[in-house]
């Protein structure tokens, strides 16, 4: 008998990848995809597959169901894949904790009701490291060291309330899900997303980091395929995997490179030098940046400033993330893709798309991603 799945966030950028996967390679497994009532659309792919498609939301009891449907959903439940987050790094925190705290614990309310529940796969983040430094273990992690955002706080404490949880949980750790690996599609814009298009349009003035930061992005494929076999994979189940590029992320110094050469090739600002590469400064440098940009006024640039300040300032706080457990679950290295053929295939799909952004009503504002 085939095992009842239910994903949470189904119809979020990962959450979407988790499901293509699943059925591309004709996973032995049911599908209960829960959707948020918010008019935000999936696929129309999935209406042709065998899969349930429920409405719902985290924030309710119950997720939302009917008492008669909550109970038969429970009975039917072998594993729940928790994917629904708000990922906006600039987000009230009030309102990040009502959806990456309460609705985790709901969810884990629910959990508790389903008899023969086999796991509970978390999604998480590689930032609930915060200003950690060094290696970064696939193992809880304390909050001594503070953190850069409030959605990075926010999925720390979520976490906290999962490894609490009298359940057979499993925690998927991702880094920045930058687009796919095969065409370079970006499902929806996040904060890494924007700060390259105002890279691109020459409005950075400076990364604040250090020459062994590093940016630590995969692909929506490699997320999928991860999560997909911590879901389905019976037997022995580690707390925490990490599904990131690990000693594989780009260093901070290449990256603005590479990317700086392929937007010379289309932009003649970056052709012919009237921009420059930003430099990279140390955090006190940044900081008084900041100040006089809020001291000038300048509309553009304080609004460049409130969606890239969230985001930029966790380069001042170098980190590689372990892949041992997530390596060990797959019996063997992450497939990931060198970092320079990614971030190729996503600046040619903008490039070919002329930037066009998502058609998702959420993403024509600046700075969201959330799945």
């Amino acid at each position: 008998m085939q095992p009842v799945i239910l994903i949470t966030g189904a119809n979020g950028s990962v959450g979407r990848a988790l499901v293509e996967h699943l059925f591309a390679e004709r996973a032995p497994a049911e599908l209960i995809l829960l959707v948020r009532r918010d008019g935000r659309e999936f696929p129309n792919a999935w209406l042709d597959l065998p899969v349930r498609i429920i409405e719902g939301d985290i924030g309710l009891a119950d997720l939302g169901q009917s008492g008669n449907e909550a109970a038969r959903l429970r009975r039917e439940i072998r594993v729940i894949v928790h994917g629904a987050a708000d990922t906006r790094f600039n987000a009230p925190y009030e309102t990040l904790e009502r959806t990456n705290v309460t609705g985790t614990e709901r969810v884990l309310a629910f959990a508790h009701g389903c008899p023969g529940l086999e796991k509970f796969i978390h999604l998480s983040t590689t930032c609930v490291a915060g200003k950690r430094t060094g290696v970064i273990p696939e193992a809880p992690l304390s909050d001594e060291t503070g953190f850069v955002n409030g959605y990075e706080r926010t999925k720390w404490e979520a976490e906290r309330k999962v490894f609490a949880a009298s359940l057979p949980v499993q925690i998927v750790r991702l880094s920045t899900v930058v687009g796919s690996q095969r065409d370079g599609r970006i499902p929806r814009w996040g904060a890494a997303h924007l700060t390259l298009y105002f890279l691109y349009r020459g409005l950075i003035a400076m990364v604040p980091g250090y020459p062994d930061s590093t940016l630590d992005f995969i692909s929506s494929e490699l997320a999928a395929r991860i999560i997909a076999a911590a879901a389905l994979q019976p037997g022995r189940r580690v707390p925490v995997l990490h599904a990131c590029a690990g000693p594989d992320a780009a260093p901070l110094n290449e990256f603005l490179d590479f990317m700086i050469a392929r937007f010379a090739v289309v932009h003649p600002g970056w052709a012919r030098g009237a921009f420059i590469r930003p430099p990279i400064v140390d955090e006190l440098t940044f900081r008084l940046f900041q100040e006089s940009v809020a001291l000038s006024r300048d509309l553009l640039f304080n609004q460049i400033l409130a969606c890239t300040q969230s985001f930029l300032p966790s380069l001042l706080y170098p980190k590689i993330c372990s892949t041992t457990n997530a390596a060990g679950m797959l019996g063997m290295r992450l497939p990931t893709p060198p970092w320079r053929q990614l971030a190729g295939k996503v600046i040619d799909h903008w490039l070919a798309t002329n930037w066009a952004r998502p058609k998702d009503r959420e993403s024509t504002h600046a700075c969201i991603d959330r799945t």
